[in-house]
C-alpha cells in the first residue's frame, strides 16, 4: 500500500540525521504527530487523541482513544532520554487505568509494552523498533500497532500478543539450548556420540564433549522466519534485518534484536 507513509519516515529520518530534534517538544511534533496523522489518527480531535492525559500522579503525553476508552499510552521523550523510570512509571500508569498497549519514544527508538501481561518489564516488551532507516521493516512494525484501525479493533494487541509469545518461544529454545551444549550432560553427550558414530567410524581420540564445547562457542545466525520483501524506500541502504510479516504471518526476533539498527545518534 503506497500512502506515503514511508516518505514520511524517510523526512524524519534524514532530520534526525542533522540532528534537528533536540527536546521532547521537538520529537512530539516533529515525529510523534505526523505519524499518528499518517497512521489514520485525527490528531486535532482531543477526544480521540488526548495529550496530557491525566492519570494519579502525572500526565501522559498522548492517551489513543478511538472509542471514547484510552486504549494506548505513549510517552515521548527527548532524543536518549528513555529510561527505566520513566518505563516503570508508564507501567503503573496503564495498570490504574486498564491500558494494555504502553509505547515510549525519543522518535528514534519505539519500544512497545504489553503492560497488563504477567511477568517481569522485559517480559512484557516487545523487540525495539527503530526508525533510522526507511526499510519496509520499520514502517510495517508502526502500522501493526498503532495504525488506527488495529487499535480500534483490537488486532494491534492480538499481533503483539503473537509476536511476544513467538519472542518468548524463541528465547527460551536458544537458552535451553546454549545450557545444553555449554554444559552438556552425560545423556545429551552419549545421544550426540551415537547419532555421530552411526555416520562415521570412530577414531582413537575423539572426544564429542569436547566439540560440543567448542561448537558452543562459535556463533551462529539466528534463524528469522520474515515475511515482506525487504526493499528499501527513499534514505535507505536496504539492508538485511528482521522481515515481520503483516497479516497473518510470524516473524521470530529476539527481545534485544532491533528492527533497522543503523546508529544516527550516537
Amino acid at each position: 500500500m503506497h500512502d506515503g507513509f514511508q516518505e514520511i519516515v524517510g523526512d524524519i529520518v534524514e532530520r534526525i540525521a542533522t540532528g534537528e530534534f533536540r527536546t521532547e517538544t521537538d520529537v512530539r511534533r516533529g515525529i510523534v504527530d505526523p505519524l499518528l496523522r499518517k497512521l489514520g489518527w485525527p490528531t486535532n480531535l482531543p477526544r480521540v487523541v488526548e495529550r496530557e492525559y491525566s492519570v494519579e500522579g502525572g500526565r501522559v503525553d498522548y492517551a489513543l482513544c478511538p472509542e471514547g476508552k484510552p486504549l494506548v499510552f505513549i510517552e515521548a521523550k527527548r532524543p536518549r532520554g528513555v529510561t527505566d523510570a520513566g518505563r516503570k512509571q508508564l507501567f503503573g500508569y496503564c495498570a490504574d487505568h486498564g491500558v494494555p498497549m504502553a509505547v515510549l519514544t525519543d522518535g528514534r527508538d519505539w519500544h512497545f509494552y504489553l503492560p497488563l501481561r504477567s511477568g517481569s518489564i522485559d517480559e512484557r516488551s516487545l523487540p525495539l523498533v527503530r526508525i533510522c532507516s526507511v526499510a519496509v521493516d520499520a514502517c510495517n512494525m508502526l502500522r501493526r500497532y498503532l495504525d488506527f484501525s488495529a487499535v480500534a479493533n483490537g488486532k494491534n494487541i492480538a499481533a503483539a500478543t503473537r509476536d511476544l509469545e513467538q519472542m518468548r518461544f524463541q528465547l527460551a529454545c536458544e537458552s535451553t539450548w546454549h545450557q545444553l551444549v555449554e554444559g552438556p550432560s552425560p545423556e545429551f553427550t552419549k545421544l550426540f556420540e551415537e547419532q555421530v558414530w552411526r555416520k562415521v567410524p570412530r577414531r582413537k581420540g575423539d572426544n564429542i564433549a569436547e566439540w560440543i564445547r567448542l561448537r558452543a562457542q562459535r556463533p551462529s545466525p539466528p534463524e528469522i522466519d520474515g515475511g515482506g520483501d525487504g526493499k528499501a524506500g527513499k534514505g535507505s541502504s536496504g539492508g538485511g534485518g528482521p522481515k515481520p510479516t503483516t497479516g497473518g504471518g510470524q516473524y521470530v526476533l529476539h527481545r534485544n534484536d532491533r528492527i533497522n539498527c543503523r546508529h544516527q545518534w550516537e
